[in-house]
């Protein structure tokens, strides 16, 4: 299996069409026939079928195709670390972050950039169970998220950063008919919410809404926070998300109340296990700086 390869499945799996792959990859179409069944032939299986003029991927090719992307992902990023380093860059940082601590991953990122402008700073974002899933694995050098999400954790040095709640987030004409404090006005109304893989966010919200005699009647899931919002504003449901999302709102339809809860409280935690390099240890130093004080 070679890089080349998973280029051309990859465009095929977009095009659906063996024509176009051929001319998006300057090949001709016998040679991308040959790259996909070299590669069918490695992994035992078929990746795709014809049906008429159309391409089909199989189930097998739906899967690889996942592999395939974050392979040519890491070697696209590799390549661009090892450039860096070649050009000047010292040291690499890597970040998993969550959407709600992007205020905390500017200010550090701004702070380091000062005295350490040659320090490469990889950023993922992501949403909450493979965040966790990073953090069990130890995959990355700091991790921006929520207490919830380092709960039962060994090891790790945690700062909180930021103490803020949950809020009810509700579209305007629903504030003008129902009666907002009531949580009896609002059970039979409609909730969007993130993806229930959010487990840790999700458990939250049910906690309560179970506090509160009813399960919400959730209609519509989106797999990033900051789009659910955006349904709010289209009077699609209402929800109950981190209070940071309003922060900045675009959206004229959206309202947001507080959530008289200790269920409701949220904290914003920068975490790590251990310093690899020296580029991590300068970068916990600017974490230190910007939010040991609050923790004291």
């Amino acid at each position: 299996m070679d890089l080349r390869q998973l280029q051309i499945f990859v465009s095929l799996s977009k095009t659906l069409n063996f024509s176009e792959t051929a001319r998006n990859s300057f090949i001709t179409q016998p040679a991308v026939s040959h790259h996909i069944k070299s590669l069918e032939m490695e992994l035992g299986t078929a990746l795709l079928y014809r049906k008429g003029h159309k391409v089909i991927l199989t189930e097998e090719g739906e899967v690889f195709l996942e592999h395939a992307l974050d392979i040519l992902k890491t070697e696209a990023r590799a390549k661009t670390i090892i450039k860096n380093m070649t050009d000047g860059m010292k040291g690499v940082i890597k970040v998993a972050a969550i959407p709600t601590l992007n205020e905390e991953l500017c200010c550090c990122l701004a702070e380091l950039s000062k005295n350490h402008p040659k320090i490469q700073v990889i950023i993922d974002q992501m949403e909450g169970d493979e965040f966790m899933r990073c953090i069990s694995a130890d995959e990355y050098d700091f991790y921006f998220g929520a207490n919830r999400m380092f709960s039962n954790l060994v090891g790790y040095n945690q700062v909180i950063t930021k103490k803020t709640r949950l809020k009810l987030f509700v579209h305007n004409e629903v504030v003008e008919k129902n009666d907002v404090t009531d949580w009896e006005a609002l059970k039979d109304l409609p909730f969007v919410s993130i993806s229930p893989t959010d487990t840790v966010l999700t458990e939250q919200v049910l906690e309560i809404c179970t506090k509160r005699g009813f399960t919400p009647n959730i209609i519509n899931y989106y797999n990033r926070a900051e789009l659910v919002p955006l349904a709010v504003n289209a009077g699609i449901g209402i929800a109950i998300l981190p209070a940071p999302l309003e922060e900045g709102n675009p959206f004229l339809n959206v309202r947001t109340f507080d959530i008289n809860d200790e269920g409701a409280e949220l904290f914003h935690i920068i975490a790590w296990r251990k310093l690899r390099n020296s580029a991590s240890v300068e970068f916990q130093k600017v974490i230190d700086k910007l939010y040991m004080k609050q923790n004291n």
